[in-house]
């Protein structure tokens, strides 16, 4: 089976580790693979070391170029896919979803879409999204957004966590029962506003005022021309809470910056299954999150997996903090325990990979 996987990003961002995680658990011999991604990208390495061919037919944050760059864009990428002739088209983002609809129509290629970011349900709740063959959703959350819109054939949709391979050797890296940094926790994603880090330190306030002083490690930029990180610096000042807060930066080694932490953040204000919660799994400590965020709610509440906030209040989140400096050498085990058992059942590679082929086989095998 040839299968075109379209990568507009190629950042080595959460969603390009999973493909790439998805890529090695393939069965030998079972797809013929190739990607269209933009030049000079991070991923392009990865591509070369596991000998897949690519196409450079993108250019970066292509969404924001003119609409001539877009069309020329498109139609070097019906070009490949006249010349390459796959039987079915994955795209591993939503958002480039109108790519895949042109050659659908054009060229009777199947298209089959995985849907990672909030923002891509509304866009793909609308004709382009109903003109899809499949749509892969990375979480129930996202699964029963797309039903509630009901423009989307509820058997269009497919539910397949995300795989993940994990950084430690559970059998040698139990759960962390004492912190080693009782007062300081770590935050790791993007800065952004969906993030919700400016909760985090509005809670570091709360706290401080209280007498219960942390250190928050936020691990991550803002995105390229976003204000956000310097937004985030001055409200920290304005709530004399600087001291509290270390601003890192995206660090690769972000695991390294989350041990001996009392728990991982995850204040997403909605987040379809956030990657870093099952980091915080895997380096022996759990996630803290909210019970309306989507992803994060829904892995805490299937594993036991983590701790859950009532509202995005800084009081509510504050206290979820002061909760996980309590919790006993038990309570942390059976925290990080659920979680991890949660990750073996549902977010195992070969499974993962195993039901992406089930969907790409199906759909190559009823060509529009």
């Amino acid at each position: 089976m040839r299968v075109l996987i379209l990568e507009p990003s190629g950042q080595m961002w959460g969603s390009e580790r999973v493909l790439l995680e998805l890529i090695d658990a393939l069965p030998t011999g079972s797809v013929d693979l190739a990607v269209c991604c933009p030049p000079n990208v991070p991923i392009l390495e990865q591509f070369r070391r596991r000998s897949i061919r690519y196409y450079d037919c993108f250019t970066e944050d292509l969404h924001k170029k003119s609409r001539p760059a877009r069309v020329l864009a498109l139609l070097r990428f019906l070009a490949v896919v006249r010349k390459w002739r796959p039987d079915v088209i994955y795209l591993s983002q939503g958002g480039c979803a109108k790519f895949g609809v042109w050659a659908r129509k054009l060229l009777g290629v199947p298209v089959v879409a995985g849907v990672k970011l909030v923002e891509d349900i509304a866009y793909l709740s609308s004709a382009t999204g109903r003109q899809l063959d499949r749509i892969i959703c990375v979480s129930s959350f996202i699964r029963r957004k797309f039903i509630e819109n009901a423009v989307i054939d509820e058997h269009a949709l497919e539910l397949i966590y995300d795989p993940y391979v994990p950084h430690y050797d559970w059998s040698t890296t139990p759960p962390l029962l004492e912190p080693q940094h009782p007062d300081t926790f770590v935050c790791t994603a993007r800065l952004a506003h969906s993030k919700g880090q400016d909760l985090v330190v509005r809670a570091a306030s709360v706290l401080k005022k209280e007498g219960c002083p942390v250190t928050i490690r936020f691990v991550g930029d803002a995105e390229q021309g976003s204000p956000f990180g310097e937004t985030l610096s001055q409200l920290a000042d304005e709530l004399d809470v600087a001291d509290c807060c270390e601003w890192l930066g995206a660090r690769s080694d972000f695991f390294h910056y989350g041990e001996g932490c009392v728990g991982w953040l995850c204040p997403s204000r909605f987040d379809p299954f956030p990657r870093v919660m099952l980091s915080a799994i895997d380096s022996g400590s759990f996630p803290i999150g909210w019970t309306g965020s989507g992803g994060p709610a829904e892995f805490i509440s299937a594993s036991g997996g983590g701790l859950l906030y009532e509202d995005t209040s800084p009081e509510s989140i504050a206290s979820a903090m002061r909760q996980a400096m309590s919790l006993s050498a038990e309570e942390r085990r059976a925290l990080v325990e659920g979680g991890r058992k949660f990750i073996r059942e549902h977010c195992d590679p070969v499974r993962n990979a195993a039901g992406t082929l089930a969907v790409w086989a199906a759909c190559a095998n009823s060509k529009p």
